[in-house]
């Protein structure tokens, strides 16, 4: 695979400074991520199942209006 050359100017990264790696020490310790939240997960499926339910009787209107 060749090696993109990717502008630095659009990507700017600064390491943290000290100051925050102070202030925000917790984070940094961390060692593995989070565990995932059921309730968060679950309600993320049931709006996308609503959204996809409500939205499909309209785009299949609008795809048989096209033909």
């Amino acid at each position: 695979m060749p090696m993109i050359n990717e502008p630095t100017e659009a990507f700017p990264y600064k390491p943290p400074s000290e100051e925050i790696i102070k202030k925000y020490r917790h984070i940094f310790e961390l060692e593995k991520g989070l565990r995932p939240r059921f309730s968060k997960i679950l309600f993320d499926k049931v709006i996308a199942f609503i959204l996809l339910t409500v939205s499909l009787p309209i785009l299949f209107v609008i795809k048989i209006s096209y033909v």
